[in-house]
């Protein structure tokens, strides 16, 4: 079975990459990242399979932010 990371539960592509959810629309925009995918029978979330996404990080790891320290204005 495939799993998938989505943009609106758990587990979140936001929350792997340390990125809100426009900075995920920018990276898609760029075609750093795929479309991603619709899922009817997941009530129409977003989807990206986590293994196609995981394969994209380790050629760019760039894609992922460094996460913020506490304090930050967070």
């Amino acid at each position: 079975m495939t799993e998938f990371y989505t943009l609106v539960v758990e587990p979140t592509l936001q929350d792997r990459l340390n990125r809100s959810v426009p900075g995920i629309h920018k990276l898609r925009r760029e075609g750093r990242l795929p479309r991603g995918q619709y899922s009817p029978a997941h009530g129409c979330r977003l989807m990206f399979p986590v293994a196609e996404i995981e394969a994209l990080i380790e050629r760019d790891p760039g894609l992922v932010l460094p996460a913020k320290a506490k304090g930050d204005g967070q």
